[in-house]
């Protein structure tokens, strides 16, 4: 028994499911829903030709494109490309902020880059130069840590939960405030 207004699913052309009535009829291969995403994103990615991406601002607008291009290639990368942020950028080049030296490591590996360059292409319509520095906090990184509310320190919370509890040390590593070694 179904109840009325319930949706019975009918057999449909191949490649058909979910599209409108016209599409359905025409034939289309069958692939993996990998595949057909990767297909059509391209189209979806690539800067609309009156908004060329030659601006920080208009790659900061565009940066959830570069995630899920970047995404299709190369999952884990794809979140050091998500922690970054667009430094600097014109019509020809695009430089990458690293809040992290990890992150930086990964934007200069010669593989990665090659995967950055293709997804930024395909997002910008055209090849850019591509590039990595330091910087100061990050996407979603710098965003937590300017969120993060002024109170007791997360060691002092714990502390207090915790009766009994005792630091023995602590230690905070952050190299992106050290200097870069010449050479």
């Amino acid at each position: 028994g179904r109840a009325d207004g319930d949706e019975v699913a009918t057999p449909s052309p191949a490649g058909a499911v979910g599209l409108p009535a016209a599409a359905a009829g025409s034939p289309t291969p069958v692939g993996t829903a990998g595949e057909d995403l990767a297909q059509a994103a391209p189209a979806e990615e690539a800067a609309p030709a009156g908004a060329p991406l030659a601006s920080v601002e208009a790659w900061e607008a565009a940066w959830p494109s570069l995630v899920a291009a970047v995404h299709r290639r190369d999952r884990v990368f794809a979140g050091v490309i998500r922690g970054s942020r667009p430094l600097e950028a014109d019509a020809e080049r695009l430089v990458v902020g690293a809040p992290l030296r990890f992150y930086l490591t990964q934007l200069r590996n010669p593989t990665k880059v090659a995967v950055l360059e293709e997804a930024v292409a395909a997002v910008a319509g055209a090849p850019r130069v591509v590039s990595a520095a330091m910087c100061a906090g990050g996407g979603a990184t710098g965003a937590a840590a300017e969120a993060e509310p002024a109170g007791p320190s997360l060691t002092e919370q714990v502390l207090s939960t915790f009766d009994g509890s005792r630091v023995i040390a602590t230690r905070l590593l952050d190299h992106a405030r050290e200097p870069e070694a010449a050479g």
